[in-house]
C-alpha cells in the first residue's frame, strides 16, 4: 500500500482530484456568473450518483494497479498526455460556455422564448459540439492521466457513445427550427461553421430532453427545413453520417430520411437558470454512465413522427381558411402538424363521399399554407379513426401525451372530442395541462360572406364560421368565386384521364368514377385552367353533367399530352 503514498501515487491522485473540482466548481461559478445566483441550483454542479460511482470505480481500478502492478503508473508520459487532455477538454468547454454566455444551459426546455438565438461564432465556427468535444477529451484525460488503462477505455467507450445515441435527435430538432439557414451552415462548402445545442438526453414523459450546454433557438418562422443529418461529435469535419457503430442504432432510425423527418420534430428551448427544476427538467450527465434511473429506453424506433409538434386538431375534409388558421397558429408555437382521422365514415357507417381534396392534392395544399407559416409547410399525421373511436377525452389525451408526445395542440372553439364528441375545447385545455400538454384554443375564422350568422347549413354548431359544411353547399351551388373565399385558393378537381377520355384536340370527357375529388354541381363553368402536372396550364371551359366532366380547351394543345401512358393525372383549376 505505500505506493500510493508514492510521489507518483500522490501526484497523479492529487491532479486528478484537482482537475474534478476545478472541472465541477468552474461549471457552478460560470452558471452563477452568467445567470446570478437566484437561478442556478446545486444541479449546475454536473454530480449525479452514476458519475460519482464512475469516478469512484476509476480511483479503485488505480489503487488496485498501482498496488499490484505498480510499474503501469510510472509512464510519465502518458500521464503527462492525459494531463493536457485535461487542460485542452476543459479549455475547449469553458469557452463553449463563455461564447455561448446566456445562451448556453444544462437544461433544455420545449417552450421557445422569443429572446432565444443560434450561437454560430467563437469555436462554434471551428466545432460542432465544443461542449461535448470538451467534456469526451477531459474525461478521458482524467483516466489517461493515471495511467489507468481500463478506464481510459471505458470511459471514451460510454461517453462517446452517450453523447453520439443523443446527437442525431439533436441534429434533426435543430434542422426542423432553423430550416434552411441550418442545413445550408452544414453544406461542405461551410464545413467548419458548426453549432450545437448540445442535446444529452431524450424526453421523460414530460417531454423535456436533457442536455450538456445547449445554445437556446431563436424564432424559426423565417425558415424552411430540409433533411440533414447528425454526425458524432462534431471535430472540425462536419460532413459525415455516420459516424462510427455507436451512432447504428440512432442512424438507422434515420436511415430513410423521409421517414425520420416524421419522427422527431421537437422544439428545444433552452435557459441555462432554469436549473429552479420544474416538472420534466433533468440535469446534465444523470445517468451518464448507465441507462435512465427509470429503466425507461430511450425511444428510437418508437418514436411518434409528431413527437414534439405542435399538432392542430380536427377533421381537415376541404382544407379551408379556418384551417389553415390552426395551422398559422401552431406554427408560432413550434413545429406544426394536421392530425387526421382515416375512416370515419366507415365506422360510423355515413355514406361514403368524394373529398373536398383529392389524397393526391392534400400536400400541394399544405406546401401552399408556408408562407402562412413562418416558411414552413405544416405536414398531416394521419390516425386510424378506428383506434380512437372508443377513447374517453382522457384517454385520447393521454394518447397524446405518452403515445405520440405532442408539445402542444390548437383547436377551434367548437372543436369536440373523445367517444361520442363528449369533450369540449375547456376540457381539451383542463386535460392538456394535467398531462403537460400546452392547448391553445382559437376563435373560429368567420364566413364574411355569412357572417352575419345566418344558418343556412341546417347545423345546430353552426353560428356563421368556415366550415367543410359550407364549402360543400357552395360546390353544390356552382358559387366557384365563394368556395375560393372559404378556401383561400381555388377549388382544383383532379382527374384520371384516359387516352379515349380525349375524343378531340381540344375535348376531354371523363366519367364522374375517374374524379378524385368533389366537382362542383351541374352547370358550365368559364374562366377556368387545365394544369399538366408543373408543364403548363390551358385556358379552358368546364361543362358538369350527372355523369361526365367535359373540359374544352381555348387552344389546340391537347395534342401535346403524352398518350403512351394508360392514364394520366390532370387538374382542373376553377376560376
Amino acid at each position: 500500500m505505500t505506493e500510493i503514498f508514492s510521489d507518483t501515487g500522490f501526484r497523479q491522485l492529487t491532479q486528478m482530484f484537482l482537475a474534478i473540482i476545478f472541472f465541477h466548481t468552474s461549471e457552478y461559478i460560470l452558471a452563477i456568473a452568467i445567470h446570478g445566483a437566484s437561478k442556478v441550483t446545486l444541479s449546475s454542479l454536473l454530480i449525479s450518483k452514476h458519475y460519482a460511482l464512475a469516478m469512484l470505480i476509476s480511483v479503485l481500478e488505480y489503487i488496485t494497479e498501482i498496488v499490484f502492478f505498480p510499474g503501469l503508473k510510472q509512464h510519465w508520459w502518458i500521464s503527462n498526455s492525459g494531463l493536457i487532455m485535461i487542460i485542452i477538454g476543459e479549455i475547449i468547454r469553458k469557452t463553449a460556455i463563455i461564447t455561448a454566455g446566456r445562451s448556453f444551459t444544462h437544461l433544455i426546455k420545449i417552450r421557445r422564448e422569443e429572446h432565444h438565438k443560434l450561437v454560430t461564432e467563437g469555436v462554434y465556427q471551428i466545432m460542432r459540439h465544443p461542449s461535448y468535444s470538451g467534456f469526451l477529451i477531459w474525461s478521458v484525460g482524467t483516466q489517461v492521466m493515471l495511467c489507468n488503462p481500463i478506464s481510459a477505455i471505458a470511459f471514451a467507450v460510454v461517453v462517446w457513445r452517450f453523447f453520439a445515441e443523443r446527437i442525431p435527435y439533436e441534429e434533426h430538432y435543430l434542422k426542423q427550427f432553423f430550416g434552411r439557414q441550418y442545413v445550408d451552415e452544414l453544406a461542405p462548402a461551410k464545413s467548419l461553421r458548426v453549432r450545437e445545442s448540445e442535446l444529452v438526453r431524450f424526453a421523460t414523459r414530460e417531454g423535456t430532453m436533457l442536455c450538456g450546454g445547449s445554445r437556446v433557438l431563436q424564432h424559426l418562422s423565417d425558415h424552411n427545413h430540409r433533411t440533414s443529418i447528425g454526425l458524432g461529435l462534431g471535430f472540425c469535419g462536419a460532413k459525415i453520417v455516420q459516424l462510427s457503430s455507436f451512432l447504428l442504432r440512432p442512424c438507422q432510425a434515420m436511415a430513410n430520411s423521409h421517414h425520420f423527418s416524421h419522427k422527431l420534430h421537437q422544439r428545444m428551448i433552452s435557459s441555462f437558470g432554469s436549473h429552479c427544476r420544474t416538472p420534466g427538467e433533468i440535469p446534465i450527465l444523470y445517468n451518464c454512465f448507465s441507462q435512465r434511473e427509470d429503466d425507461t429506453e430511450l425511444p428510437v424506433e418508437g418514436l411518434s413522427p409528431v413527437s414534439g409538434g405542435i399538432v392542430a386538431l380536427g377533421k381537415f375534409d376541404a382544407l379551408h381558411i379556418g384551417h389553415r388558421e390552426l395551422t398559422i397558429q401552431a406554427s408560432r408555437i413550434g413545429t406544426p402538424y394536421l392530425l387526421s382521422f382515416v375512416g370515419m365514415a366507415e365506422v360510423l357507417g355515413w355514406e361514403p363521399r368524394a373529398p373536398i381534396v383529392a389524397k393526391c392534392d392534400r400536400k400541394r395544399v399544405l406546401t401552399s399554407w408556408a408562407s402562412y407559416c413562418g416558411n414552413r409547410a405544416p405536414e398531416e399525421y394521419e390516425i386510424e379513426f378506428a383506434s380512437v373511436r372508443h377513447l374517453t377525452p382522457r384517454q385520447f389525451v393521454e394518447k397524446l401525451s405518452k403515445e405520440l408526445r405532442v408539445c402542444g395542440v390548437v383547436a377551434g372553439e367548437n372543436y369536440r372530442f373523445g367517444y361520442k364528441a363528449s369533450g369540449d375545447a375547456s376540457e381539451l385545455v383542463r386535460l392538456c395541462e394535467e398531462y403537460g400538454i400546452t392547448a391553445y384554443i382559437i376563435n373560429s375564422v368567420m364566413d364574411k360572406k355569412k357572417g352575419s350568422g345566418k344558418r343556412d347549413s341546417g347545423d345546430s354548431k353552426d353560428r356563421g364560421q368556415v366550415s367543410s359544411t359550407r364549402v360543400r353547399q357552395a360546390l353544390a351551388a356552382g358559387d366557384m368565386r365563394y368556395v375560393s373565399e372559404l378556401l383561400g385558393r381555388a377549388h382544383r378537381l383532379m382527374l384520371r384521364v384516359r387516352t379515349q377520355d380525349m375524343p378531340s384536340e381540344r375535348m376531354i370527357s371523363v366519367p364522374r368514377s375517374s374524379i378524385l375529388n368533389l366537382p362542383p354541381g351541374n352547370g358550365t363553368y368559364k374562366a377556368c385552367l387545365l394544369l399538366v402536372g408543373d408543364e403548363s396550364s390551358i385556358p379552358c371551359t368546364v361543362v358538369v353533367d350527372t355523369s361526365n366532366i367535359h373540359v374544352e380547351t381555348e387552344e389546340v394543345r391537347l395534342c401535346n399530352l403524352d398518350r403512351s401512358q394508360e392514364f394520366r393525372l390532370l387538374s382542373v383549376e376553377f376560376g
